[in-house]
């Protein structure tokens, strides 16, 4: 299954300074430079209540889902699913002004130009998040996300999850009040799904706003 396709716009590189906003990475997390390995607790504010609302169903739990395993490096823009245009996301959210749209894809573009580190210890979800590495999944079950071979033997060793997902970096407008992530998911051979996911800042703290969905088969 091919479910990243290289991206047809530009990049434009729009880096934040780590120590202006305080960086939430391990010491042990060094396999990238320190600027593009900066996850900040916003994000990861974000990224909890993505896994959150996505496992927390009926269907996840009629199925024994306790856990989840999640790709440890999020996804570069050369490795996302399809190009997310300023077209693509104007069609997502009659509530979000293009304006907002305008500078969380300008965001987006800038932040995902290299992957980071993510740590467990900062996703704060309902239940065990379980980091792994992509080299890991390619030496035991024979491929990553997308290309996973061997899913008995992924199931046999991991019981209470129900396949993979990475996540990207989260984007937000100029003013804090809007985010956007894409992510990914995988359940078995051909079954999986790619999702841009909204955000709104609220008293007491993020929601959803919107979903849209990118590829899925």
């Amino acid at each position: 299954m091919t479910i990243r396709l290289l991206f047809a716009i530009p990049l434009v590189l729009l880096f934040s300074s780590c120590s202006k906003r305080g960086d939430t990475r391990s010491a042990t997390n060094t396999r990238f430079d320190t600027v593009d390995s900066c996850v900040q607790s916003d994000e990861y504010a974000i990224l909890t209540v993505l896994l959150d609302s996505s496992y927390a169903d009926l269907d996840e739990v009629k199925a024994g889902v306790t856990s989840c395993m999640l790709i440890d490096s999020t996804i570069p823009l050369h490795r996302l699913s399809k190009g997310l245009t300023s077209q693509e996301f104007s069609e997502t959210h009659a509530q979000i002004p293009s304006v907002v749209l305008d500078s969380l894809l300008d965001h987006f573009k800038g932040i995902n130009s290299r992957p980071a580190v993510l740590v467990k210890d900062s996703l704060k979800c309902q239940f065990e998040v379980m980091l792994i590495r992509e080299t890991f999944l390619d030496s035991v079950f024979g491929g990553t996300l997308g290309r996973l071979q061997n899913w008995s033997l992924f199931y046999k060793q991991n019981p209470h999850t129900r396949g993979l997902a990475q996540v990207s970096r989260v984007a937000f407008d100029d003013l804090h009040h809007h985010a956007v992530v894409y992510w990914e998911r995988e359940r078995e051979a051909l079954i999986g799904y790619g999702e841009i996911v909204f955000f709104r800042r609220q008293a007491h703290g993020w929601i959803v706003l919107a979903r849209h969905t990118v590829w899925i088969s």
